[in-house]
């Protein structure tokens, strides 16, 4: 009887609160936030907001505008939401709900005129993001670099080699041939040719032998797939970040099922990819850098085609001024 009589006037505070001018949330405590849902029908949220003030509440809403704004799934809620998956589906359209409402008595300020504190916290979160994601960038530019340079080695050695083996053979033939027309007297020189041709002959199945050991055009057209497929991965990478504009959080966030795809691929690459030396991929890494600094200098010299056609407006008028009629 006394717990009923306590709880009476906090029902009533609640509803005066909730149909005079808006609730006011932030000084609600647990027991009146819940009495909040239940006017509301967010009946299914109340076991998960059970030991929520609204003083919590209202701090978590730049995390809740986060979570609308970002489309997330209700494992990325600020608060935890128990249940199986087909629970918490039941309960995402009472907690988009719940969002906008608190949203709506407590709108999130605009970027000029949210603190320098947060502002700054944005920017490094921003700046860790954009590191992370040109570190990936340049590392998938770089081995498809690599393999492709790989690949024109052992190309241009096996074609050298093979080369070599069919010179050899068509020396051979021939000074068989000419061992046959030469005469019997003592002048011939036919031992001597087909001396020349037995040592040839050696040396030709010796180079074919090793040709055949060295597997050079395998191993060249392992590093091209590898080429073709770390370019693919780049172009993929390009259109998921500038074109398709999908976030993706460093660490251990969750990522978008897009980049889960992306990083799945690249380990499958990298593993049947063939082994780049690491002398090999510094150079590159230094190559490429040295090419970006050098394309950088270039674009800030030049003027951009705005300003150039411009400048050709300008000085095409001028000429009009200065031609006389």
């Amino acid at each position: 009887m006394h717990a009923a009589a306590s709880t009476e006037p906090d029902i009533h505070a609640t509803m005066q609160a909730l149909f005079s001018g808006g609730p006011d949330i932030a000084g609600w405590t647990s027991r009146g936030l819940m009495h909040w849902f239940i006017d509301q029908n967010w009946m299914n949220l109340l076991d998960d907001f059970k030991d929520i003030s609204g003083g919590h509440l209202y701090k978590l809403r730049s995390q809740i505008y986060d979570w609308l704004r970002e489309e997330k799934s209700v494992d990325g809620f600020p608060v935890k939401i128990r249940g199986s998956d087909a629970d918490k589906e039941h309960k995402i359209n009472s907690l988009r709900s719940m969002a906008y409402a608190l949203l709506q008595q407590y709108p999130i300020e605009p970027d000029d005129k949210v603190p320098a504190a947060r502002q700054q916290q944005k920017a490094e979160i921003s700046g860790k993001k954009m590191e992370h994601l040109t570190r990936w960038k340049r590392t998938v530019n770089v081995l498809q670099a690599c393999h492709k340079d790989a690949s024109l080695w052992y190309s241009r050695r096996a074609t050298g080699l093979t080369v070599f083996v069919v010179a050899l053979n068509a020396i051979i033939s021939s000074a068989m041939f000419s061992s046959i027309q030469e005469s019997d007297d003592e002048n011939s020189y036919q031992t001597t040719v087909r001396v020349i041709a037995a040592c040839l002959s050696i040396t030709s199945g010796i180079a074919a032998a090793v040709r055949s050991a060295l597997r050079l055009e395998t191993i060249s057209e392992q590093h091209s797939s590898a080429a073709r497929r770390f370019g693919k991965l780049y172009v993929r990478f390009n259109d998921i970040c500038d074109m398709l504009e999908i976030e993706y959080n460093p660490g251990g966030g969750e990522k978008a099922s897009e980049w889960k795809d992306w990083f799945k691929d690249y380990m499958d690459v990298m593993e049947q990819a063939p082994m780049i030396d690491d002398n090999e991929y510094d150079k590159m890494c230094g190559k490429i850098s040295k090419t970006s600094a050098a394309a950088v200098k270039m674009s800030s010299v030049m003027p951009s085609p705005k300003a150039a056609n411009a400048q050709a407006m300008q000085v095409s008028s001028s000429l009009v001024e200065i031609v006389p009629s």
